[in-house]
């Protein structure tokens, strides 16, 4: 199981305790659903048109969401 997937599988409870002691970044979340939007996105439109349809929805720049992207991605791998 790679690490995104244990982190995307603590409970809220878990997921907030770890963030209040700094073992999680306090954006650690909103990445997470940022890259979830992203693969649903990604399976309709492609990968270009994922990525603006991502940073429209989360107010962010694309820049950031690919950024997310390789980060996540590469936590996948290790």
């Amino acid at each position: 199981m790679s690490i995104y997937q244990q982190i995307f599988d603590i409970n809220e409870q878990t997921f907030d305790k770890l963030m209040a002691g700094g073992l999680l970044k306090a954006k650690a979340r909103r990445d997470l659903l940022m890259y979830e939007y992203y693969l649903q996105e990604k399976k309709k439109y492609g990968s270009m048109q994922a990525i603006t349809n991502t940073a429209d929805k989360f107010c962010v720049s694309d820049s950031l969401i690919e950024k997310v992207i390789y980060k996540i991605q590469h936590l996948c791998t290790n």
